[in-house]
């Protein structure tokens, strides 16, 4: 495969697009498959078709030649240079290449414009935290800055192969200050239950907002949750996380305690909120650790992770929670990674898995600000780091590579941003797990 040739997962719907130098073709199909973009000849796409196992011809033109047909086994595009190996899962295509026995996961093609909230006051800065949906068709985004720090969030809806603003941006009642909503957000699985944190709302006590959708119409549901056994100005909302079916929220509150800091659980009944125990803090912090500065739920809701980034002078560390019958019981101690160069801040941000199997953990100022991350999984009730941490290629300057991560909901991709890569140009990196190596 030369250089030129890019492949993009599509969005798999019922079209593919062969984009080459010469122009674009596309043609209908029955099953998903994958965007190529390239000017090399003679090349042959061979595709199982798990749908139909039937031969596909695709294009067949002066700059590009390419073929679905069906194989046997692990199917292929090759040409007289590389070869780029793909793999059907569920309900998609994944596709991977080897560069001299490297493999490396292709980014995602962009579907339309940069998306913009309508209704924004002064310099909102959208986009400061992102969540989307299960299905990929709904997307909040928030911006703490709307209106000098009131804070805002935006919901996008993908339709008709379009992105567009459902509603009018969303702003939650009784806030008290410039309580910058949306510096945290999240959303369920369904994506009609969203959460947003708001942690400068009463003089930095923090508060976080849910809002429902039905009929493509956003409610607030309920008053603003606070969590209650608060010591001192928290900051409730510096993190959320929400579970798959929304109806567990965790919110993290990074001061709580002179910045020890909390976790508070709530749930949903009948539409209503409650907090769901004490507020959580881990055992084992050396210093204030800020814990709760990130947080994610597993689908089910019953396994919470938070990160502590200042435990132990910045080294940062992570803990696991577990829910049996609405009590919820620190697993084990701490997490700190083996491998950390450092003073690597250790949980900056976390991601667990659908299952609540395997977590990652971004440590944004690894080897002075580098960055690393770290995946762990679970064997019945005891998580172990698993390998070494995971490095940025080709890194621009200190990246702070880590700073964000997400794992998909099979814990098979892992997507890691560096914001300060190349002069705060910043970048993504995705990467693949397969089972015993994490590859690029």
């Amino acid at each position: 495969m030369s250089e030129a040739l890019t492949t993009y997962t599509a969005s798999f719907i019922n079209t593919i697009e062969i984009v080459d130098a010469t122009g674009t073709s596309s043609l209908t199909t029955t099953y998903p498959v994958s965007i190529i973009q390239g000017a090399t000849n003679n090349q042959i796409f061979t595709l199982a078709d798990p749908t139909s196992n039937k031969f596909k011809k695709i294009i067949n033109d002066s700059a590009l030649t390419i073929f679905i047909q069906t194989t046997n086994g692990t199917t292929k595009l090759e040409n007289n240079k590389n070869t780029l190996d793909l793999a059907y899962k569920t309900d998609r295509w994944y596709i991977y290449s080897y560069y001299n026995n490297a493999y490396k996961w292709f980014p995602y093609r962009q579907q339309g414009n940069k998306l913009v909230g309508t209704g924004y006051t002064g310099t909102p800065r959208q986009g400061y935290s992102t969540a989307i949906s299960a299905d990929g068709n709904t997307v909040i985004v928030g911006a703490p800055n709307n209106n000098s720090a009131l804070g805002a969030v935006w919901i996008f809806i993908h339709e008709s192969n379009a992105w567009s603003q459902q509603g009018l941006k969303l702003i939650g009642s009784t806030t008290v200050g410039n309580s910058e909503q949306g510096t945290s957000v999240a959303i369920s699985g369904d994506g009609n239950t969203i959460a947003f944190g708001c942690p400068a709302d009463d003089t930095n006590i923090g508060t976080a907002y849910v809002f429902t959708r039905s009929s493509a119409v956003w409610t607030q549901q309920g008053s603003k949750l606070i969590g209650t056994g608060a010591t001192g100005t928290a900051l409730q909302g510096t993190s959320i996380a929400i579970s798959g079916d929304g109806n567990t929220i965790a919110i993290g509150g990074t001061t709580d305690d002179s910045s020890n800091g909390a976790v508070w659980i709530f749930v949903r009944s009948n539409s209503v909120w409650s907090q769901q125990g004490n507020k959580l803090v881990g055992t084992g912090m050396t210093g204030a650790a800020k814990f709760g500065s990130s947080v994610s739920l597993s689908y089910d809701g019953n396994t919470l992770v938070a990160g502590g980034l200042e435990d132990n002078s910045n080294i940062g560390a992570i803990w696991i929670f577990t829910r049996a019958s609405s009590t919820w019981t620190q697993l084990g101690n701490k997490l700190v990674a083996s491998d950390y160069t450092s003073t690597s801040k250790q949980g900056c941000n976390v991601s667990i898995s659908a299952d609540g199997n395997i977590i990652a953990v971004g440590g944004n100022n690894d080897n002075t600000g580098i960055g690393a991350v770290w995946l762990y999984k679970k064997t019945g009730t005891t998580w172990t780091q698993s390998g070494v941490k995971i490095l940025p290629s080709n890194p621009t300057g200190s990246p702070s590579f880590g700073n964000s991560v997400a794992l998909s909901a099979d814990g098979t991709t892992i997507a890691i941003g560096g914001h300060k890569n190349d002069t705060n140009i910043g970048a993504v990196w995705i990467f693949n797990n397969n089972g015993s190596i994490i590859q690029q």
